[in-house]
């Protein structure tokens, strides 16, 4: 089935996103100073 997928690939990828939009919030903060 094309629509199964695993878990931890997706909790990895959403950990991937969460990272990225930190890093571009840290960078964001730096640029304002």
């Amino acid at each position: 089935n094309e629509e199964t997928f695993e878990p931890a690939q997706s909790i990895c990828i959403c950990g991937k996103e969460q990272l990225l939009k930190l890093a571009n919030g840290i960078l964001d903060y730096y640029k304002k100073e």
